[in-house]
Parts: structure tokens; sequence; C-alpha cells
């Protein structure tokens, strides 16, 4: 049974989409991976070597978390990418990520452990951090 859905878009930034998704799936420590995980890249026909990366990442976590690759062929930009995950996603609980980001050790559990504590949260929303590792802070008025 699946509970959680990752959704991430790429067009081409291969190297973006490497880091992100290795990043993700090294993020799931060996608690994780039993709560039904599965990562839905959709990649929104890439001109460079994005297949190949997937594909080699995908065979690295074969039988430990699903990954399921979706090529479209043309890119329908990242709106449309999203709804085609949405539809392939089989997970309770879905979560749409953006192929540049970097994802720490551990953060899942705090959110798996925030949305299984209070069934009436709908919406998460993550910190962001810099490159600097400091806290993005919008300008208040």
């Amino acid at each position: 049974m699946t509970n959680y859905s990752f959704i991430l878009v790429c067009y081409d930034n291969c190297d973006l989409t490497k880091k992100a998704l290795e990043s993700l799936l090294e993020s799931f420590d060996l608690n994780c991976r039993g709560r039904g995980i599965e990562v839905i890249i959709i990649n929104n026909n890439s001109k460079d070597e994005t297949i190949e990366v997937v594909q080699r990442i995908k065979e690295d976590y074969k039988g430990i978390i699903e990954i399921v690759l979706v090529n479209m062929v043309e890119n329908m930009g990242y709106s449309i990418g999203v709804n085609v995950g949405l539809s392939k996603a089989t997970g309770k609980i879905i979560t749409i990520l953006n192929n540049d980001l970097i994802f720490p050790r551990d953060w899942f559990n705090g959110l798996a452990s925030a949305l299984d504590k209070d069934s009436s949260l709908g919406v998460t929303v993550p910190r962001s951090e810099e490159h600097t590792s400091e806290l993005q802070s919008p300008p208040l008025s």
C-alpha cells in the first residue's frame, strides 16, 4: 500500500534532477522505507541524459522504494507535468517537488509525524534555506 507519493517534474537540468532525487532517496531512513513511498518523476521530454540517470537510480533502489518514470512526448510545462504526476500517484499523501531541492536527512520523519498525529492537516509547507543554510524569511512590512 502506498501512503506517500512524491512528484518531481523536470525538464533538462539533469545534474539538478540527479542531486534532488538522490538527496530525496537518501533522506529516507530505514524506518521510512516501510511506510509505502513512491517517487514519480515526470520527465518533460528532456534532451539531456535525464532518462538514463533516472533509470540508473531507479535500478539502484529497486525493491526498496518504488520509482516511477513518466516520459512525456513533448515539454508540456510544469503545471501539466504536475497534473500528470497527480494522475499517476497512488498515495494518500502527495508532495509536489521541484528538481532544484536538496533534502536534509530525516526531514521526512518530521513531516510524516505531523501528518500522522493530526488528521485535520491538509497542507504542509517546508522551511526553505538558502545555500548558506540560513533560513529564508520573506520581507515583512
